[in-house]
C-alpha cells in the first residue's frame, strides 16, 4: 500500500512539472510574437527623438514627454496612448510637432504595447502638473482605452 501511495506522490510531481515547464514554454512563446508584431519605430521618428535647443525631449517612468525648452508651453497638455502593438518612440513626430507649436506632449509607454494593459497611465503624467488642462487621446486601441 505505501508503495502505490509513493507511486502516486511521484506521479503527480511529474505532472506538475511538465504542467509548469509548458505553461512557461507557452508564455515565452506568446511573448516572442508580441514582440515580433510590435511595430518598430521608423527611422524618420528616431530621428526626432531627442532634445534640441527648442524641444526637450524626457523620458519619463510611464512614458515620454515633448515640451518647448523655455518652459512655456500652450494650454491643454496633450496626453497620447499608442495603437496596439506600437511603440511609443513611433510617434515622436507627430509629438514634436505639437511641441514646436508650443504645446506639452506625453507618449504613454504601455505594458506589452497594448494600451489595454496601461489604462490609467495618464493619472502619473497629470500628477507633474494637476493644475493644468489636459487633452487625451489616442490612435486605434489607444484611443478606445478606457481613462
Amino acid at each position: 500500500m505505501k508503495k502505490f501511495i509513493n507511486q502516486g506522490n511521484k506521479s503527480w510531481r511529474r505532472i506538475t512539472i511538465w504542467t509548469v515547464t509548458i505553461l512557461s514554454l507557452a508564455v515565452i512563446a506568446c511573448l516572442l510574437i508580441l514582440d515580433s508584431l510590435t511595430y518598430k519605430p521608423l527611422d524618420e521618428a528616431e530621428a526626432v527623438f531627442h532634445s534640441n535647443t527648442e524641444i526637450g525631449v524626457e523620458q519619463l517612468t510611464d512614458g515620454y514627454r515633448f515640451e518647448p525648452v523655455n518652459g512655456d508651453s500652450l494650454p491643454p497638455d496633450i496626453i497620447f496612448y499608442p495603437g496596439g502593438l506600437v511603440e511609443p518612440k513611433s510617434y515622436a513626430p507627430f509629438a514634436r510637432k505639437m511641441a514646436e507649436k508650443g504645446y506639452r506632449v506625453y507618449i504613454a509607454a504601455m505594458p506589452l504595447n497594448l494600451a489595454v494593459f496601461g489604462q490609467n497611465k495618464a493619472d502619473s503624467f497629470i500628477e507633474e502638473y494637476p493644475d493644468n488642462r489636459y487633452v487625451i487621446g489616442g490612435y486605434s486601441l489607444g484611443g478606445v482605452v478606457r481613462f
